[in-house]
């Protein structure tokens, strides 16, 4: 008796498996490559000024060089990605910054800007940091567009040499600071 109820018991899960299979709804199915549609274009104000701002803080340890020559996309850690469309390939980028550091001890802290699909950087510039204090580095600088399509902008910050230093620090502030970074177009 033992066996028979097994295989009824058995039988009726399979039963069950095969409609839920047959019964479930299935996921549409992505149409094929050819198929593809093309993104509806943004409206003409959709990127006049793209800004993005960052409340974190973190402490920075990946060491990002103050000398632009040595600066390199992947040195520091990313507190802001923008990704910008300009009106022509001639436009004429402006590119407001602030970062806040602190650190217990005397330090150097560093800001760099870098376009992703160029390895060097298009802005770099550092602040010292006394000890026990917050330095705050706020600055505006123009770019040339060189495209009408995206541009992925990644801005990064860390410490000139290895040492402590905290993003949006001190940690107990009050009111906190508050990095950022905005792109449009000048003029």
């Amino acid at each position: 008796m033992r066996r028979s109820t097994i295989a009824i018991v058995l039988g009726v899960v399979l039963i069950g498996i095969v409609a839920i299979t047959v019964l479930w709804p299935s996921a549409p199915e992505a149409p094929p490559p050819t198929a593809a549609v093309a993104p509806a274009a943004p409206p003409a104000s959709a990127n006049k000024t793209v800004r993005v701002e960052y409340k974190g803080i973190p402490d920075l340890t990946f060491v990002l060089p103050a000398d632009k020559a040595q600066a390199k996309p992947t040195d520091g850690a990313t507190y802001a990605s923008i990704k910008f469309t300009p009106s022509s390939a001639n436009a004429t980028l402006k590119i407001h910054v602030v970062a806040n550091f602190y650190s217990d001890q005397d330090s150097e802290a560093v800001l760099a800007a870098f376009r992703k699909d160029d390895p060097t950087a298009i802005y770099v510039k550092s602040i010292a940091v006394p000890a026990g204090k917050r330095a705050t580095i706020e600055d505006d600088f123009t770019t040339p567009a060189k495209t009408a399509g995206p541009i992925d902008f990644d801005f990064r910050v860390g410490p000139a040499k290895p040492g402590p230093v905290l993003f949006n620090g001190p940690r107990d502030a009050n009111p906190a600071p508050v990095s950022s970074a905005t792109v449009g177009e000048s003029g």
